[in-house]
């Protein structure tokens, strides 16, 4: 009887990780998938995603939600529309990221545009 077991997986590299990085910013209204990510950084999905999660301290999918929260929150304490942010921050609509707003912070977009400040774990936006 015998295991396989995935090679030891190292941290995803500086260069690697900085391109991805960017890419994901740049893209952030579009849909990302696991596959193309792990494309830009030459590795395989698998590999990508435990390289990234000890790189990251997250997985892949959890840092783009949380990129993309952080994106929105800048937006509404910027004073634009939740619909704006919702969109720009790759939300599919308003509700999909009050619902996800809500369970972060605890906050509605319209909270967090009237209060002018969103505090989001280690995130503090202020304007």
């Amino acid at each position: 009887h015998f295991t396989l077991r995935h090679a030891a997986t190292r941290p995803l590299a500086p260069v690697a990780m900085r391109r991805v990085h960017e890419f994901i910013h740049d893209n952030l209204s579009k849909p990302l998938r696991l596959a193309e990510l792990s494309e830009i950084a030459g590795l395989s999905r698998g590999h990508f995603s435990r390289a990234f999660r000890l790189a990251c301290g997250m997985s892949p999918h959890r840092y783009v939600v949380a990129s993309r929260i952080e994106k929105a929150l800048a937006m509404l304490v910027a004073g634009r529309p939740p619909i704006d942010a919702a969109h720009s921050a790759g939300f599919a609509d308003q509700s999909h990221l009050t619902r996800r707003l809500k369970d972060v912070t605890g906050l509605t977009p319209g909270e967090v545009k009237r209060a002018g400040i969103a505090t989001v774990g280690s995130w503090r936006l202020v304007m």
